[in-house]
């Protein structure tokens, strides 16, 4: 599963479903506590079934490695782990998903 979740993050490092602009503007209005006017609710995406993926097979920190996508054989440098799950999946579900899963535990902040 740890190579199906590299192969995935590939693919959103080399492919948004979502141009950046657009990604910017969710990121600004999240922190404005603003509601995007053209937020799709009920929509699913191709890749959803990643963060299912995830949890299942407890690959959080994973997505935390930010030399997971690094590689000597490859051409272009690929993202961080996290920007290319925020690339397959939009803003507002990774966003909630590192909320819920990926913060450390009371008393563990450096």
């Amino acid at each position: 599963y740890k190579m199906a979740l590299h192969c995935y993050l590939v693919i959103g490092s080399r492919l948004s479903l979502e141009p950046l602009d657009v990604v910017e503007k969710k990121a600004v209005g999240l922190v404005n506590n603003a509601e995007s006017e053209d937020c799709e609710t009920g929509t699913t995406r191709p890749y959803d079934f990643l963060i299912a993926m995830v949890e299942q097979h407890h690959l959080h920190g994973d997505l935390l490695e930010p030399e997971l996508l690094s590689s000597q054989n490859d051409e272009e440098e690929l993202l961080p782990p996290l920007i290319s799950l925020v690339r397959l999946l939009g803003l507002d579900l990774v966003g909630d998903f590192l909320v819920e899963h990926c913060v450390p535990p009371p008393g563990r902040i450096h």
